[in-house]
């Protein structure tokens, strides 16, 4: 756990930055790649060599605080300036409930244990602990549900920007060719 705090605090800066210079959209499919690799190879090597883990959770520190980061960037951005202390204080409220109901989860799966639960990953070669690698070969699926909401949300968007845009440009080239039919004016007399 100590390498990946450190290297969430080194990337965290630097995700920052990212999120100004490319987006929020950029950070955020960055962010889950990291993630899904992360959990992928959790749930493939769960039962391997510490170092591994270690490798592996640095991939997935750094991509939540570059997913935290892009949502709190988006809440600021999005919100009005008078809700935004608001917005933020709920954001860090549903994160706070969501991770606290996630470890009970968590634990209630493996208190329950592996009786009768086959192992899910075709790629986990391991006698045992395959309980966690069930629990993270689950969480890379929700992660491509999530990655395919925000694209679609995101597409969504991007297609009503351009929509807007396409108006607007008509609007631009009707003025112009207006313009060009009668080049004194719509009140000239001819």
């Amino acid at each position: 756990m100590v390498p990946a705090a450190v290297a969430s605090a080194v990337f965290g800066r630097r995700g920052g930055r990212l999120t100004d210079l490319k987006g929020n959209s950029f950070v955020v499919y960055v962010a889950s790649s990291l993630l899904l690799a992360c959990f992928i190879l959790l749930s493939t090597f769960t039962g391997g060599s510490p170092l591994f883990i270690a490798v592996f959770l640095i991939l997935g520190n750094v991509g939540q605080s570059f997913i935290v980061i892009a949502l709190s960037n988006s809440v600021s951005r999005t919100l009005p300036k008078e809700q935004v202390g608001v917005g933020m204080g709920i954001l860090a409220m549903v994160n706070f409930i969501s991770q606290g109901i996630a470890i009970g989860v968590y634990s209630k799966i493996v208190d329950l244990g592996s009786q009768g639960i086959p192992n899910w990953n075709p790629f986990y070669s391991y006698s045992s602990g395959f309980i966690f690698s069930n629990i993270c070969f689950v969480l890379a699926a929700l992660q491509l549900v999530i990655l395919a909401i925000y694209n679609l949300s995101v597409g969504r968007e991007k297609q009503k920007k351009t929509l807007v845009l396409k108006e607007s440009e008509a609007a631009v080239y009707s003025i112009v060719i207006t313009k060009r039919q009668n080049p004194k004016g719509p009140c000239a007399v001819a």
